[in-house]
């Protein structure tokens, strides 16, 4: 049960593992929870320098599961990423972290069609 707090953004640096050849997506997975309405936009980048995007709108709920099939080899995956447009502020009176977000339990898994 790993999580980490984020001011506004996170990154993940990607290292492929040896990946079966037949593995020609990958499925992403993670939790993640806002503190208020916030748009978190997930950015992945490729070692050959190309990038997916797309947005998850949230009302503030917490924890929301996140599943999504990438049409991407696992292997070339390089970076992770994920931001928020929402402000960030402090955990609690006598917490002076600042978070506008949470993460959980990121995995990514070699898919075979």
């Amino acid at each position: 049960n790993w999580w980490h707090w984020v001011e506004r953004k996170v990154a993940f640096q990607l290292q492929p593992l040896f990946i079966t050849k037949e593995a020609t997506q990958a499925k992403l997975q993670f939790e993640y929870g806002t503190r208020g309405k916030q748009t978190l936009t997930v950015h992945i980048l490729t070692r050959n320098g190309s990038s997916r995007q797309f947005l998850l709108p949230s009302q503030g709920d917490m924890p929301t599961p996140f599943e999504k099939v990438i049409d991407l080899p696992p292997s070339e995956l390089m970076e992770l990423s994920i931001e928020t447009d929402g402000q960030a502020r402090r955990l609690g009176e006598q917490d002076a972290r600042m978070a506008a977000w949470i993460i959980r339990n990121v995995v990514i898994t070699p898919v075979s069609p």
